[in-house]
């Protein structure tokens, strides 16, 4: 794609304007699916608050563990 542009401006067959149009097509479309899940996410906030503490609650049993045994190399546990 890139390739193409580039060479459509070299040859002046493409302007700067419809550069910036094609290009914000091409964004576009290729963030449509993640535009979308946002959406969906946005929707349904109780899952995604529910996702935030079950990995808030994995990420403190992990640093709980590590924490401790840094206590306990540093002669501090």
């Amino acid at each position: 794609m890139a390739r193409d542009f580039e060479e459509r401006l070299r040859a002046g067959g493409l302007g700067y304007g419809e550069l910036k149009k094609q290009l914000f097509e091409h964004y576009w479309n290729y963030f449509a699916t993640a535009r979308q899940r946002r959406a969906e996410l946005a929707a349904n906030l109780d899952f995604v608050h529910q996702v935030l503490r079950e990995g808030a609650r994995k990420a403190r049993a992990q640093a709980t563990t590590v924490l401790q045994r840094a206590r306990q190399a540093a002669g501090l546990a």
